[in-house]
Formats: C-alpha cells, structure tokens, sequence
C-alpha cells in the first residue's frame, strides 16, 4: 500500500517537472516578446475588433510544439491556437495579454501559462518579460515571484486597495462604487498584467467579465497560493478548462464585498 507521504511525494515531484517546463517556456516566450517589441508593430485586427500580432502567433505556437514534444499526451487551449484530445491535462495559455498595449507601443503585458488537470489549475507561472519578473505557483509549492515567496496583502477594507477592472457592461457603475469607497479602480488593457499584482500585494482585488479562461487559469493558483481567493462572477468554484463564468480575485478578505458590488450593478443594469 502507497503512503500518503509517498503520494504527497511524488506529486510534489511531478508538478516541479511541470513548473520546471512551465519556466523554460515562459524564458522563451519572454525573449520573443522583447525581440519583438518595436514602436509601430505591424498588426493585423480580429473579428472581434482587437489586434493580432506575429508575437501571438508564435508564441501560441511554441507552447504548442513544446507540448507536444514533452508531453505528447497533454491538450493545449491556447487563445490563438488550440491541440485538443482527451487528456485530463490541459495547457491553458495566453501568449500576449495585453496585445492592444502591446501593439501600441506600450510595455503593459505578459506571457501566461497554467496547467489544467481535471479542470483545476495545478501549475502557474506569469512572466511580465519588461518589468523583469516571473511569478510562480503550483498546488504543493506557494507563489513565488524571482525566487522569493510573495503573499497577499491583509486589507479588509477597499480604502487604497487598486481593483483591476475589465470587461463587462456594469464596469462603470462598479468603477463608481470603488471610487466612493476610496478604492483605485484601474485598467490596463491587460488583465493578468494588473491582477497578478494581487499575489504580491500591490493590489487588492480584480474583476473580469468575459469568458476566456486564458485570462483566469495561472492567476487562479498564483492568488491562491499566495493566501488570497477566487471564484466566478457569482462566487462560486468553476472549471479553467472551457469557457469562464468571468472570473474574480482578491487577497480574500474583500472578496465579499467585490461579489456584493457585482450583484449591485447587475441589478441596475
């Protein structure tokens, strides 16, 4: 019969396999991303109106052919390019967030990268390639950013707590009852790039609407892991391997209060 010390073990020694290629892929991702980042950037648009870029492409494209080559039984959901089966593994991947800033000009984004067993986010790791720092998680190891373990702040008030906002009709009157509140309502046109701030404490809480689940996967450990919380829109638990039921993060103890003022601005919506 197998311990349980034998299977924490082993898990421990599998996802540090994971994270370990999790890394490799992001230091490749990051050294493509400031190769090419250049004023100016030709761009093509989507049908959803935002741009495309060769970044995306081949990055996306990367995690691809790293997969397969590694772990040839595994998926990819990748924003712009997808390798399905039936594996119970899945690499969730954003390869630009932050395209629109990107494409711009403008060094707001990051490479995002999060494994899926069964629906549940087990390894995270979010590289801000600019700014120089990587953030990290997995299900047995707690958040680290450039090495150091990182945690959630212990605000239990909205009061000068930045709240990353992005993608829903309401985000207005959300915006306001933040501002009323004394809160730093913010958006960057990257969305893991300002709720990965959580993990470490600069930021409080965040909001997002759509449904991508390239946007919440590899936030959804690295804010766990770091003491703090998440759900849906509605406060409860979700699979990251389809479609989201939009996503929310904080350091926990203001969550509550982020689920009443979406619940608020549903109402008068």
């Amino acid at each position: 019969m197998v311990s349980k010390l034998a299977i924490y073990e082993r898990r421990l020694h599998l996802y540090q396999d994971y994270l370990q290629f999790a890394t490799e892929v992001a230091r490749e991702a990051g050294k493509i991303m400031q190769g090419n980042f250049v004023f100016d950037m030709t761009r093509e648009w989507k049908k959803d109106g935002t741009p495309l870029t060769v970044t995306d492409t081949t990055i996306n494209q990367l995690v691809v052919e790293r997969v397969n080559a590694s772990f040839p039984g595994h998926a990819v959901l990748g924003e712009e390019q997808s390798h399905a089966n039936d594996s119970r593994f899945l690499w969730v991947c954003d390869p630009v967030d932050g395209t629109i800033p990107f494409s711009h000009g403008l060094s707001i984004s990051t490479f995002s990268l999060a494994l899926v067993e069964d629906g549940v986010p087990v390894v995270g790791v979010v590289l801000d390639p600019f700014q120089k720092l990587f953030y990290s998680a997995t299900l047995e190891q707690p958040t680290m950013v450039n090495g150091s373990r990182v945690q959630v702040n212990d605000s239990t008030s909205l009061a000068k707590q930045i709240v990353v906002l992005e993608g829903f009709a309401y985000v207005g009157k959300i915006w306001s009852q933040l501002k009323t509140l004394g809160a730093f309502p913010s958006t960057f046109l990257s969305f893991i790039f300002g709720a990965k701030q959580i993990a470490s404490g600069q930021a409080g809480g965040a909001v997002f609407g759509y449904s991508f689940p390239w946007d919440a996967a590899a936030l959804k450990i690295l804010v766990e892991q770091a003491g703090g919380k998440t759900s849906d829109l509605d406060g409860h638990e979700q699979r990251y391997d389809r479609q989201t039921n939009g996503f929310v993060c904080s350091n926990g103890k203001i969550h509550d209060q982020l689920l009443e003022m979406i619940r608020s601005a549903r109402a008068q919506t």
